[in-house]
């Protein structure tokens, strides 16, 4: 079983390779994580993201229309 702290780890990675590219109206360059996005934000109003890293995550819903967001960094950030 993976450790809380090893799943931080990986999207750190994972999104910390992306971060220099990142623009808010540009798809995520990863098809799984865009499509889920565009899924729940479809018919959100708020979405809440815990545990959010950089928070590109949540800009990027808010650039597909969430009207608000609330960002709540792991560790009290």
């Amino acid at each position: 079983m993976c450790k809380y702290s090893e799943t931080v780890n990986y999207w750190d990675k994972v999104f910390g390779e992306e971060a220099p590219a990142f623009a808010v109206s540009q798809p995520f360059p990863f098809p799984e994580i865009e499509t889920g996005l565009k899924w729940v934000c479809q018919r959100s109003r708020r979405i809440v993201d815990f545990g959010c890293g950089n928070g590109h995550v949540l800009l990027r819903c808010l650039s597909l229309g969430v009207d608000e967001g609330v960002r709540k960094r792991h560790g009290g950030g």
